[in-house]
């Protein structure tokens, strides 16, 4: 598991995963993002901010856009013969 965190207010930031001699072979996980830094949930509107799918990943680089959380499960072929 993999969690980054993104707070610059504008630009969006690029890793590369090289975990575990490169043995990961899927990345799947949740971004939460907004734009305006002013949004936040409460009891009377719960859903204003959610975590949405990732999108940003493209083999072992992952794109984390500006002003976000992301948590990465990564999947390896370690083990298997």
């Amino acid at each position: 598991m993999l969690n980054i965190l993104n707070a610059h207010p504008e630009e969006a930031f690029t890793y590369e995963v090289d975990v575990l001699d490169g043995q990961v072979v899927k990345m799947e996980g949740r971004v939460l993002a907004e734009q305006d830094v002013t949004i936040y949930n409460t009891f009377e509107a719960p859903d204003r901010l959610k975590a949405a799918r990732m999108e940003a990943c493209s083999g072992n680089i992952l794109t984390v856009p500006p002003m976000a959380c992301m948590v990465v499960r990564m999947t390896t072929n370690r083990g298997k013969k």
